[in-house]
């Protein structure tokens, strides 16, 4: 054995056990001695590659190709730099040159199907990942990759059997239990999944991946603290994880455990800044932000979606009828609503009226949910509105479109934007000539496949324009939908009944507990400072956390007697609505405002006090309040809010004589008018379809109050 030979095995050894920077050295000494040595330069290349050094390994690998052209281990090392480079055509060009000097190699299918997922070519690198494991049946990465994919391409079946397999070949290997995991969930069986995912950290309890995954699942199930606990061990593996960002920082304020606050906001923000992918957009909402900082995340996910949904090749926008097409008889409009919640849930409860008001003279009116059938009463309400239901649960992004191009839709409005279960992949690979966001996303999704967001002048002024990606559409009155024939407060319990003093002033706001920013407890702790004889009434939105906890250490720790905090639990909508009349007044909060809980406190009689912020999810409620003639509840500055809160406190004949006039003035006003609203919605919706079928790109539009809608 040559001198070169045997450092060469050396070098090899040491880089086996991890030892690169020894390894390097030596692989350096053999090509002192042979600077044609091609295995060194190849196994070098490859430590360069390990070490992120991408520009010395791919130079090192194409020296060793010079000298040995077809050597496909070669191309296929080569093609993963170029993968990590983000070269992915030369990466499937090196693959592609490593099939043809070795057909049957595995690692070449395999090199092939990483290179295309990297260019969303997701049915043949799919292809590829399968070949390489029918080429060798015990390849665990092939098996891997290729139970991967199909689960992120919703083919839960082709996972299904690819994980049995990679079962049979390696049964303790955690990746594999990890996929395991996926796919149980997706079959909705969370408790064997949770146990799967625990089986995956116990043999590599190193993987924020897995972390990461168990504690969604958790989150899911409301296991809040726990969730929290699992995000925070995951980003102390990964620091950069965007998943675990978004979760810890999400349960870290769903929890109020505001010790973990600063340092998470302030990762989340300074990744959005540097447009990190997999940043959630809807965790943004809630956080003081600029508005344009929320439309570069926006911007981030949906481009990362877009990817996602496939090449750009199959993105190509239905097309709208020509005009030969609508010649003659005028065809009504096919307007259609895509969501996963016509279930219990405040989308449902908004939106059914507009449903059964729709003009079927001039509209044909379809739904297409993607989440679960709750048996519910609403459900069924919904679904007798609509002209079609169509169920999409489990339907893949391309298959979905696909109906919805079938049904030649003229114009779909998203009502998730980039909330759970959002059908963003669908809507990138633009199923209808002309799709808008409405109300379900209260800010711009950012996206270059959303033509419009139907916004009104309070929650987006003409001079914050700017902050959307899309064309916006001014709707009069408001934006939001309500339903005339919504629920009835049941009946009224005492105030004793829920935990509540007599004699107090009752200061509520049943906003969901994420929304509560440490800012604005503070805020209200000054008011009760300010108000001795009152006490604040929030929703326990988890019983089952520290929630409750959390929220009493602040209040020691602000000098205010946590005795002062009353929670009422989550009830029944009629039960939930009557707690309302027992309140003297809502506050509100910031910088993400009370939405459906602000209708719901009107309707129930409730005054709602609120102070907009720059963004739309913080002008929210201030749009529902001037709807219902109530704009002088609207507060300009901080001072000013606090100023009218403490004042009324102070006057129960001012409370009292408020009240009555939300119960005069909420339920016949334009908010709760909701054939008005419905008019002047699909005039809304004539515009954007007209102008689509003349050929013409999305312009912004201020809607008029239409004459029917007059009263």
């Amino acid at each position: 054995m040559s001198e070169a030979d045997r450092l060469l095995r050396e070098a090899l050894s040491r880089h086996q056990q991890g030892e690169l920077e020894t390894a390097a050295v030596l692989y350096d000494r053999v090509l002192a001695a042979r600077p044609d040595h091609a295995d060194a330069l190849h196994l070098l290349g490859v430590l360069r590659y390990q070490q992120k050094q991408l520009a010395d390994a791919v130079r090192l690998i194409g020296k060793a190709l010079e000298l040995q052209p077809g050597h496909a281990d070669y191309l296929c090392n080569l093609s993963a730099v170029l993968r990590a480079r983000g070269d992915a055509a030369q990466a499937e060009s090196a693959a592609r040159r490593a099939l043809e000097s070795a057909p049957d190699l595995a690692a070449a299918c395999n090199a092939l199907g990483g290179a295309l997922q990297d260019q969303s070519r997701f049915e043949e690198a799919l292809a590829a990942y399968v070949r390489a494991t029918s080429l060798d049946h015990g390849f665990i990465e092939g098996l891997c990759n290729a139970a991967s994919l199909a689960l992120d391409m919703g083919d839960s079946e082709t996972a299904r059997g690819l994980i049995e397999r990679l079962r049979g070949v390696a049964p303790a290997l955690p990746l594999g239990l990890a996929l395991e995991a996926r796919l149980l969930e997706s079959d909705g069986n969370e408790d064997a999944a949770a146990a799967a995912w625990r089986r995956a950290l116990d043999g590599d309890p190193r993987d924020a991946r897995f972390h990461c995954g168990l504690a969604a699942l958790l989150e899911r199930q409301r296991r809040w603290d726990e969730a929290l606990e699992g995000y925070l061990r995951a980003l102390a593996l990964d620091p950069n994880f965007p998943a675990a960002i978004n979760g810890a920082l999400y349960m870290a304020r769903s929890t109020c455990s505001w010790d973990h606050y600063p340092a998470l906001a302030g990762r989340f923000l300074s990744a959005i800044e540097q447009e990190r992918t997999g940043l959630s957009p809807f965790v943004a909402l809630a956080e003081p932000i600029a508005p344009s900082a929320q439309l570069i995340c926006a911007r981030t996910w949906s481009k990362d979606k877009a990817r996602r949904a496939g090449p750009a090749v199959h993105r190509r926008r239905a097309r709208a009828p020509g005009p030969a097409a609508n010649a003659g008889a005028k065809r009504p409009i096919t307007v259609a609503y895509l969501t996963s919640e016509f279930r219990r849930h405040p989308t449902a409860y908004t939106k059914v009226g507009l449903f059964e008001h729709h003009d079927r003279t001039r509209f044909r009116v379809i739904g297409y949910c993607n989440g679960e059938d709750d048996g519910s009463e609403i459900r069924q309400r919904i679904v007798s509105a609509l002209d079609e239901f169509v169920d999409l649960r489990g339907v893949p992004a391309a298959a979905a479109a696909s109906r919805i191009r079938e049904d030649r839709v003229d114009i779909l409005i998203d009502l998730k934007g980039h909330t759970e279960n959002a059908l963003t992949e669908c809507l990138a690979l633009h199923p209808a000539p002309v799709q808008a966001s409405w109300v379900g996303f209260p800010g711009s999704t950012g996206a270059d496949f959303i033509d419009y967001a139907i916004v009104d002048r309070v929650v987006v002024p003409e001079d914050r324009a700017s902050t959307f990606s899309e064309s916006l559409i001014w709707m009069p009155d408001t934006y939001w939908a309500e339903d005339d024939r919504r629920a009835e407060p049941g009946p009224t319990p005492t105030r004793a009944e829920c935990g509540l003093p007599d004699q107090a002033v009752v200061l509520a706001c049943f906003n969901n507990s994420y929304k509560i920013h440490p800012d604005t407890f503070s805020f209200w702790m000054d008011l009760l400072k300010a108000l001795p004889a009152a006490v604040l009434w929030l929703q326990d939105t988890n019983p089952g956390s520290r929630l409750k906890d959390n929220l009493r250490l602040e209040m020691t720790r602000r000098g205010v007697d946590p005795q002062r905090l009353v929670f009422c639990p989550r009830l029944p909508l009629p039960d939930y609505l009557a707690r309302y009349r027992l309140a003297d007044l809502f506050i509100d909060t910031l910088p993400y405002n009370a939405h459906t809980t602000a209708a719901d406190a009107l309707w129930a009689g409730l005054p709602v006090l609120t102070l907009p912020g720059p963004s739309m999810a913080s002008r929210v409620a201030a749009s529902l309040l001037h709807a219902a003639n109530l704009g002088d509840l609207v507060a300009a500055t901080a001072e000013e809010y606090r100023s009218r809160v403490v004042s009324l406190a102070r006057d129960p004949d001012q409370i009292e004589a408020l009240k009555e006039r939300v119960r005069a003035t909420a339920r016949t006003s334009p908010l709760f008018d909701t054939a008005r609203f419905t008019r002047n919605f699909e005039s809304a919706l004539e515009y954007m379809v007209m102008r689509s079928r003349a050929g013409l790109a999305p312009a912004s539009k201020t809607v008029a109050q239409t004459l029917a809608a007059a009263r």
